[in-house]
């Protein structure tokens, strides 16, 4: 029997809208163990038959190592911004995230992301068809970029979002930027964190520039990112910048009424003021 209080019990543990728990629990005789093996296999179901729908909104995760030495940034994507605002689905990038984080380098792909384990014991891809069933929409995990530093050099993975996304650490455009020193300047890690993230800001004002980036003009500044980079030589050492990467949601679709590129304009300018 689907009593209120089973429906809410089945509800809070797979995150299933209420007309589906309600159906799980009828078709299962209010056995709440039978009733989510149901909700599981409607979920793979409903989950095929919304595989081909296209995913056009999504967020730009970040995620780093606790020395700093590794970051990621990863895209999953839905079918509308109602769906992206979804604590359920912001919740289950982040989970994706935190697992991507610890993916061998051969392996960086959605497709060995979704096959790995989650917390409770479950694939990832199963939890994905639950989050299919709970929100009514397709979900895909779109891509997924790693910067690390090698062991042997002293260094920080730091990032930019633009237009974060609830309270995660998610945007709709997102830069990863790797850089050393050649020296250890442990101590000043924070600062090193900082310098990146400002570098983060500074590829995704122009990502596409013919210039090259130590040659730009840092934060809408007079000095070249180079030079600026120099200028914290006496304190942390030759800093060097390792790699970048750079990702917007849906690559390649400008949302209709929205410049993308003036906006991240209007954060630089304001970094350019602290």
């Amino acid at each position: 029997m689907a009593t209120k209080a089973l429906i809410m019990k089945l509800r809070q543990t797979t995150g299933a809208g209420l007309n589906h728990c309600k159906q799980a629990l009828t078709q299962s005789n209010g056995d709440l163990a039978q009733a989510s093996t149901w909700l599981a296999e409607q979920g793979r179901v409903i989950a095929l038959n919304k595989a081909h729908r296209a995913t056009p909104k999504g967020v730009i995760c970040a995620g780093f190592s606790q020395n700093w030495k590794a970051g990621m940034l990863l895209e999953v994507n839905a079918e509308t911004d109602f769906c992206v605002k979804n604590d359920a689905f912001l919740k289950f990038a982040q989970l994706l995230m935190t697992t991507a984080l610890e993916l061998p380098a051969d392996t960086l792909t959605p497709a060995a992301l979704l096959y790995r384990q989650s917390t409770e014991g479950r694939p990832l891809q199963e939890l994905l068809a639950d989050l299919v069933l709970a929100v009514g929409e397709n979900v895909t995990v779109a891509r997924m970029a790693r910067i690390t530093i090698p062991e042997a050099r002293y260094g920080v993975v730091n990032a930019y979002l633009h237009n974060r996304v609830g309270g995660y650490a998610q945007g709709i455009i997102g830069t990863a930027v790797g850089l050393t020193s050649d020296r250890d300047c442990s101590q000043h890690q924070d600062q090193l964190l900082d310098i990146a993230r400002r570098l983060a800001m500074q590829v995704t004002s122009d990502p596409d520039t013919a210039t090259p980036l130590l040659d730009q003009p840092f934060l809408q500044g007079d000095t070249p990112v180079g030079d600026w980079l120099a200028s914290h030589r006496d304190r942390l050492g030759v800093l060097t910048i390792t790699e970048h990467v750079s990702m917007r949601v849906g690559e390649g679709q400008q949302e209709e009424g929205k410049d993308f590129a003036q906006e991240v304009e209007k954060e630089v300018a304001k970094a350019a003021r602290k």
